[in-house]
Parts: structure tokens; sequence; C-alpha cells
């Protein structure tokens, strides 16, 4: 790796960690399109894409089963990896692999993965009107729980 390419990298966990430096979202965005134009790739493991279009939960995560990956899970438990995935995707809202269908208020990560590390926005989950059981990312990277029919783009996450 080439020494710029790190100190980008670095910048940006810092950056975002610390939540300042437009300039570093833009190099961020920018490398992100000179290693994989169609992908981000933050180094642990997978690499990010958002859907092409807006979908509802269910078409959102069958999109990302077709790219080979599914809706994101790993790269939103850690904070600041969230945070860095999120500026480098351009904080769209956007489905995440964590939901509640199967039981209310009993959250679940896709593929099992343990729970505890949601990241939810204050007041969150709410479960308005008694429809929520998806959740998407919002603008500040924190998790919001979502009428599952609503479209939004999908978050995939691809192992690499």
């Amino acid at each position: 790796m080439s020494y710029a390419l790190l100190t980008v990298l670095l910048l940006g966990i810092f950056s975002n960690a610390h939540g300042c430096c437009d300039s570093v979202s833009q190099m961020q965005r920018e490398l992100r399109a000179s290693i994989d134009p169609d992908f981000y790739v933050p180094f642990n493991g997978y690499k990010y894409r958002l859907t092409q279009n807006s979908l509802n939960y269910d078409h959102a995560r069958a999109a990302c089963e077709e790219m080979g990956g599914d809706l994101a899970v790993f790269g939103m438990r850690d904070l600041t990896t969230r945070r860095f995935i999120h500026t480098a995707l351009d904080k769209k809202d956007s489905w995440i692999g964590l939901n509640d269908i199967n039981e209310e208020g009993q959250f679940k990560w896709l593929r099992g993965v343990r729970t505890g590390d949601e990241h939810w926005k204050e007041g969150e989950p709410n479960d308005s009107w008694n429809n929520e059981d998806c959740v998407q990312i919002v603008s500040d990277a924190m998790s919001n729980d979502m009428d599952c029919t609503k479209n939004y783009h999908g978050l995939c996450e691809i192992r690499i």
C-alpha cells in the first residue's frame, strides 16, 4: 500500500471519528473511485456499495445477494467504521441488515450476528404506527427503525 493511500485512509478514520474535515471526505470519494469505482473498500475484509435504485427492504436485500453479498452487518457494528462507510457513500439513508420482523422488539442482525451494537438514533427504535420492523442507517450514521415497504437504497456488504 502506498504512503499516500495509507495517509488518506488514516486521515479518514481520524476525521470521521472526530466529526471533521470535508476535504478528507472528498479525498475518500476520490480514493474510492481510483481503487474500485463501483465499491467502497475500507479494508475491513468487506466492500460496500449502495443499490442502484431505492427499493423496499426485501428487494434491497435481494439486490445485495445478486452482487454476492447481503445488507450490511459487520461494518455497521463499529460506530467509527459505520461513519466512515456512510460518509464515503454520500450519507444516503440506506437499509442495513438489522430487523425485528420475526419478533417485535427483538432486533436481530442478518446471518446470526449477535446484537447489542445497533447504534440507535435518539428516541429509536420507536415502531411508529406499529409498522417499523426494518432498520436503516440515516444521515448521522445512526440506526432508525422504518416501515419495510418504504423505498431506500440498500447498503450492500460483500466479503473480499
